[in-house]
C-alpha cells in the first residue's frame, strides 16, 4: 500500500468516526425536551442524590457515600449518580445537568465501539461499516 492510500483511508476513518459521533450527540440532543415528554421521576432521583453527595456527601437518606442509592421502595446502582456530580457542579440541578452524562456517554459510544472491534479483530476497518464487494468467510 502507497503513502497517499495509507494517508487517505487514515482520513477516512477519521471522517466516518467523526460522522458517527456528530450524529450520535445529534441524535441525543434533538427534541431532547419532547421525547420523553417530560422529566421522569427517576432521572430526578438521580439528580437530587448527585446534587446531595455534591452538597453533603451523602444521599437524601443521610447514608455517606452509598454503594447503593434508596429510591422509591428499590435500591440503584450509583455510578450514574456519582458520574453525574461533576455535571451538577458545574451547570447547577435542572435538567440539563443531569441528562449531560447521557450525552458524553453517546458522543464516546461510538468511539468506543469503533475502538473495541479494532481490537477484538485486529483489524482497523473492521470497526467501519464497509461497503466492498467481497464476502467474508
Amino acid at each position: 500500500m502507497r503513502l497517499s492510500q495509507i494517508t487517505s483511508y487514515k482520513w477516512f476513518v477519521q471522517i466516518v468516526l467523526l460522522l458517527a459521533v456528530l450524529t450520535s450527540i445529534f441524535f441525543a440532543v434533538y427534541k431532547d425536551n419532547v421525547s420523553p415528554p417530560c422529566f421522569n421521576a427517576d432521572e430526578a432521583a438521580f439528580g437530587y442524590n448527585a446534587y446531595s453527595i455534591l452538597k453533603t456527601g451523602a444521599d437524601e437518606y443521610g447514608n455517606f457515600l452509598p454503594s447503593r442509592l434508596k429510591s422509591f421502595g428499590d435500591y440503584k446502582m450509583p455510578l450514574y449518580t456519582y458520574l453525574s456530580v461533576p455535571f451538577i457542579g458545574v451547570f447547577g440541578l435542572d435538567e440539563f445537568s443531569v441528562r449531560a452524562l447521557n450525552i458524553l456517554i453517546a458522543a464516546l459510544f461510538p468511539l468506543a465501539v469503533y475502538f473495541l472491534t479494532r481490537e477484538l479483530f485486529q483489524k482497523k476497518g473492521i470497526g467501519l461499516i464497509e461497503l466492498t464487494a467481497r464476502t467474508y468467510p
